[in-house]
């Protein structure tokens, strides 16, 4: 199952939707692409801008995303006919290029995709991807 970066960092820092996001993290094997890393990244650096968390906290939950049994998946990176799908994808969904990386891993792997991203999960209607329900 894929998960996206601002389902980890709520998972991560325990909000609301913990209770939900649960099952998904500790149920089947996770996947992602590599991007993941440097988005769940930006979100703490974001969250201590505004002071929410502090570096303790920031560490604490990155040591815990860093532990998470999670296949990461780079061949958007390393394959060009790989990135054109995401362009193209991001072109006839409009969306951003990151969002349209995690639609283009679920078509290439056949795989659910778990997100709070209403444009994302509204691509995958169209696109025929299966989402889970968070």
């Amino acid at each position: 199952m894929i998960v996206d970066a601002a389902l980890v960092v709520e998972w991560l820092i325990g909000l609301d939707a913990t209770a939900k996001i649960d099952p998904i993290i500790g149920g089947e094997a996770l996947l992602a692409p590599s991007l993941i890393r440097v988005q769940v990244a930006n979100a703490f650096h974001n969250l201590m801008a505004r002071q929410v968390v502090g570096p303790a906290f920031r560490n604490a939950c990155l040591r815990r995303f860093q532990s998470l049994p999670m296949e990461l998946d780079d061949h958007a990176i390393t394959q060009w006919h790989c990135l054109q799908r995401v362009i193209d994808l991001s072109d006839r969904n409009r969306l951003p290029i990151y969002s349209a990386r995690y639609l283009e891993l679920a078509i290439r792997r056949s795989a659910p995709i778990a997100s709070f991203d209403a444009p994302l999960l509204q691509a995958c209607r169209r696109e025929r991807v299966e989402t889970v329900p968070v």
